[in-house]
């Protein structure tokens, strides 16, 4: 009644199948593994970039941000086009954002270009307006005492 195989053997050649880096390539249970693989890659691959980037009423007001974050698409690409940072640089700047954050924002900027330029025209036109209605303390004082220069 022997099967070819005494008890030591097969014990070594199940163990062998178990390790990875003994197993053959083709065996089914390799091949099944690699098919889940890729399949789970490319499901997180093709759904990573749209979950990172959102919107959401009263948080950061309403503008497209980084997601779990309060680093807004707009602040991304004035540090990215204006100031000249690479993405590299915004990671450091921010690190609890990751590479990948950083180009999911680009990337959206670059899909909705216009309607961030207009929040960022809107943006600076509040600024302009506060400045306007509302001067520092050293100019008022300045201009109180006639040094402020014209």
């Amino acid at each position: 009644m022997a099967l070819g195989r005494s008890g030591a053997a097969a014990g070594a050649a199940l163990r062998k199948l178990d390790d990875p880096r003994q197993r053959p390539f083709h065996s089914a249970r390799a091949r099944v593994a690699n098919r889940v693989r890729k399949r789970v890659y490319t499901w997180t691959m093709a759904t990573s970039s749209e979950d990172r980037i959102s919107r959401t009423p009263g948080i950061c007001g309403g503008k497209a941000c980084i997601t779990g974050h309060r680093v807004r698409v707009l602040d991304v690409v004035g540090w990215h086009e204006h100031q000249g940072m690479t993405p590299d640089e915004i990671v450091s700047h921010v690190p609890s954002i990751t590479l990948a954050d950083v180009h999911a924002a680009l990337a959206y900027y670059f899909d909705h270009m216009e309607e961030i330029q207009q929040e960022m025209r809107a943006e600076r036109a509040f600024a302009e307006e506060f400045r306007r209605s509302h001067p520092s303390l050293l100019q008022v004082r300045l201009r109180d005492e006639g040094l402020e220069a014209s």
